[in-house]
């Protein structure tokens, strides 16, 4: 997806796992690239970059298959605002208590994989 230069990996898996396509995970490391300190993804002075294009995968991508009727979904919704909309309190975020408030953060959890 030309739409978006960041995270063109991220929607390559979306658009695969839309096509009912298998994704078979593997914990090794088997290309390195952007490593260096000036990297897209390293740089803090695209944070801001970075951040507004994984919103928009959000949107164009996640959202459409989620219910808001349905709880995990819901949470799911939560954990986006949290982390694209939300601007915390007095400078203060918090949200590693915030996400424990999350459905979706516990069924990860009890399903053995940890965010």
């Amino acid at each position: 997806d030309e739409e978006f230069r960041i995270y063109e990996d991220m929607t390559v898996i979306y658009r695969i796992t839309e096509m009912n396509v298998k994704v078979y995970y593997m914990n090794k490391s088997t290309v390195g690239y952007r490593v260096h300190a000036d990297s897209v993804s390293r740089s803090n002075k695209l944070e801001e970059t970075r951040t507004e294009e994984a919103h928009r995968i959000f949107k164009k991508y996640r959202s459409k298959h989620l219910n808001l009727l349905n709880p995990i979904d819901l949470s799911i919704y939560y954990e986006c605002w949290l982390r694209f909309k939300y601007k915390g309190f007095k400078g203060r975020k918090g949200i590693v208590i915030l996400n424990k408030l999350s459905l979706f953060y516990w069924y990860l959890r009890l399903s053995g994989i940890r965010k």
